[in-house]
């Protein structure tokens, strides 16, 4: 993925695969500078032990901003709701809901039917 342009540009990810956090970066960004580990670290506060896990979500939001948007602080409050729900999970159904939510998602708008 390129790095983001425009201030406003955010995505979401949800990791497919453990790994460390500044692999993670490097494969997101182009050709990422210092400023974009840390501002990546910053607003993904959520993350422990140098390591993104199967299932987290992470924002990706443009490294130029100074301060924390409301965005980014209303994403960190859900992704610390994620990690907590991640936790009843064992590693191969993180894996399914990893690779499966866009699919997810659909059906869930589909059939009405929303889960936690």
């Amino acid at each position: 993925m390129a790095a983001m342009q425009e201030q406003n540009n955010m995505a979401i990810h949800i990791v497919e695969k453990t790994m460390p956090i500044d692999r993670l970066v490097m494969i997101m960004y182009n050709s990422p500078s210092e400023i974009v580990y840390q501002h990546f670290r910053a607003v993904n506060s959520h993350l422990k032990d140098d390591l993104v896990k199967v299932g987290q979500v992470v924002l990706l939001s443009p490294a130029e901003s100074n301060m924390c948007t409301l965005e980014e602080a209303s994403f960190l409050d859900i992704a610390k709701s994620v990690d907590r729900t991640l936790i009843a999970l064992d590693r191969s159904e993180r894996e399914i809901l990893a690779k499966r939510y866009d699919f997810y998602l659909v059906w869930r708008v589909i059939t009405g039917c929303y889960w936690g």
